[in-house]
């Protein structure tokens, strides 16, 4: 009986995990789209459109494999696109263009926000909350979609011009 326990107990392990890999990975490619699409609705500085278009994805390891993967052969004009992992937020490039936060690194945002600074970072999250604490994009699921709501106050002080179809698509824009 005891056997029998164990096997079942193994059985809905494996089984589940396949299930869920298959959600995330859903998850990781509309992440994946969404940042990209960003890229194309946001305007940065004049100082930020040389050199190469920076992402950082800070714990989300496999939003970054996706994000590198959909990124490889993909440019934003003349710039790029460099896709980093890094392990820490000191290790966060302070003039990325995009720093993405995975959920369970929102704890670590107000030392993200200090290290990219004020100007020229679009900072984005998925955690309920992060745009009062100073994210400009958060990712959220409402209805089994993904969807995105923004700060506008966030982006103007980051001095990041947006265009209309950013704030007509967003399922909540903060004033």
């Amino acid at each position: 009986m005891a056997r029998l326990f164990v096997k079942i107990v193994l059985l809905t392990a494996v089984c589940s995990s396949f299930f869920l890999s298959d959600a995330y990975g859903q998850e990781e490619k509309y992440i994946s789209l969404y940042i990209y699409n960003f890229t194309k609705h946001i305007e940065w500085p004049d100082e930020y459109k040389g050199g190469n278009f920076i992402i950082d994805v800070l714990g989300h390891k496999s939003v970054y494999d996706k994000l590198s993967s959909v990124l490889n052969t993909k440019s934003r004009g003349k710039q790029q696109f460099v896709v980093n992992h890094p392990a820490s937020v000191e290790k966060v490039h302070p003039d990325c263009h995009i720093l993405f936060l995975g959920h369970w690194r929102s704890g670590k945002l107000q030392k993200a926000l200090d290290r990219v600074g004020p100007t020229g970072t679009l900072v984005v999250t998925e955690k309920q909350g992060m745009l009062q604490k100073g994210a400009d994009i958060n990712l959220v699921i409402r209805n089994k979609k993904i969807m995105y709501e923004f700060n506008k106050t966030n982006l103007k002080k980051r001095e990041l011009s947006f265009s209309t179809d950013l704030s007509s698509l967003a399922q909540r824009v903060v004033e």
